[in-house]
């Protein structure tokens, strides 16, 4: 999907430089952080819902510690 984004000069300097650096297109470089950075952010989000007592996330975390399983959940996104 194309978009048009407004970003300090900073930041795409350091696209510029990454993706010459790993010979790699400007857009995927762009995608990669924004995914990554997503990815951190439903993390953390996750992991403190998980640390307040009765919540479905501190039941994930609760199980997985005790029995291993798949801590991974549809719920994790949402």
């Amino acid at each position: 999907m194309k978009t048009t984004l407004d970003l300090p000069d900073h930041l795409i300097t350091e696209v510029k430089i990454r993706a010459a650096k790993e010979r790699r297109k400007m857009k995927d470089v762009i995608a990669e952080a924004l995914e990554k950075g997503l990815m951190i952010f439903l993390d953390t989000n996750y992991l403190i819902r998980g640390l307040i007592k009765g919540t479905e996330e501190s039941g994930h975390l609760l199980r997985w510690s005790e029995t291993g399983t798949e801590l991974i959940t549809k719920s994790w996104y949402h």
